[in-house]
């Protein structure tokens, strides 16, 4: 793993969450626990000890991709699996409720969704809601981050798209 570059040097630049760039690709927007996005400026200042710091594509910002949420929602580490959902349910949330756009026009809003399918998400949640055994509490997330995917509306908004 490659220490984390200090402020400005050219490993900092190179970063893919950089707050110098003119434009970041949507799978690399970063969220925090409760599903909000977290500027790369401000992911910048999030102090580690709030638990948003890991060893992913730019540990020096906090926060965490759809992919790598997606990941983490595979582990074979009950802990880790249940920050995924519940962090992911809350995404899907907001994003069903038009926190990121309403409209086929809107960039934002369509792009998170592409990450959410790209990552297999929803097939992630609803097999770990639905297996026999393994940790209640894993299967209570996942439950949970479909009920949420449900209350914030998005699968009736873009029903076959």
């Amino acid at each position: 793993m490659a220490p984390i570059p200090t402020a400005d040097s050219p490993a900092d630049r190179e970063s893919p969450y950089y707050p110098g760039q003119s434009s970041l690709p949507i799978a690399a927007l970063r969220f925090d626990f409760k599903g909000g996005l977290i500027p790369p400026r401000l992911s910048r200042s999030i102090p580690t000890s709030k638990g948003l710091h890991h060893h992913g594509q730019a540990p020096e910002a906090a926060g965490y991709t759809i992919e790598e949420l997606a990941i983490y929602a595979r582990s074979a580490v009950p802990a880790q699996r249940c920050v995924a959902f519940q962090t992911l349910g809350r995404i899907l949330y907001r994003l069903g409720k038009g926190e990121w756009g309403n409209g086929e026009e809107d960039s934002l809003g369509r792009g998170i969704w592409s990450s959410v399918q790209e990552g297999r998400v929803l097939e992630s949640l609803s097999e770990a809601a639905i297996v026999d055994g393994g940790h209640r509490g894993s299967r209570a997330y996942a439950t949970e981050a479909l009920w949420l995917f449900e209350k914030g509306g998005w699968r009736e908004q873009w029903s076959g798209r």
